[in-house]
């Protein structure tokens, strides 16, 4: 299936969506992000949120920084409350099988994790910061790109009151 940007593709491990000219997501990061540890907990309703950048307007050490946003339905268990690593390949494998149930027995077990039985499937946002694959410096965005009436930036979901160009910088007073 495919539109203007987007094309569905079938993988070993389902059908990927695959982004060209993608527009990404602002946030402020000060160089840390937030985890997801293996065994953490996680809400079974609503949207689990992965690797979200630390920081805030008011953080001096902060920078809007570009994020892809990988959104993702992926298991987790509907006992413990924790994600599921599936065994993925091989013979056995989710790949293979398409079997849920056997695969994550069997991913469980080798990362050392108890294995309620029950799977449920939550949806899951990572945000991972685009550092590479990105266009040549002479397709960059320009100072117009952002500060201009078309922007790309959404300033004021920042916690800017509009443009800074226009309203002041963070820091001014």
């Amino acid at each position: 299936e495919k539109s203007d940007n987007k094309m569905k593709i079938l993988t070993k491990g389902g059908i990927k969506t695959v982004e060209k000219n993608m527009h990404p997501a602002y946030a402020w990061f000060n160089g840390k992000h937030h985890r997801y540890i293996k065994g953490d907990t996680v809400e079974l309703k609503g949207v689990v949120n992965f690797n979200i950048p630390d920081g805030d307007i008011s953080d001096p050490s902060a920078k809007i920084t570009p994020y892809k946003i990988l959104r993702t339905n992926q298991a987790a268990d509907a006992e413990y409350k924790y994600l599921i690593a599936p065994h993925l390949i091989g013979k056995d494998g989710l790949f293979k099988t398409r079997d849920i149930q056997k695969s994550s027995t069997i991913g469980m077990k080798a990362a050392g994790l108890k294995f309620s039985g029950k799977v449920t499937f939550v949806e899951t946002r990572m945000y991972w910061r685009i550092n590479h694959g990105v266009v040549p410096k002479n397709e960059a965005l320009s100072c117009l790109n952002c500060h201009s009436p078309s922007s790309v930036m959404d300033f004021k979901a920042l916690g800017y009151k509009g443009d800074p160009a226009k309203v002041g910088s963070r820091f001014t007073k």
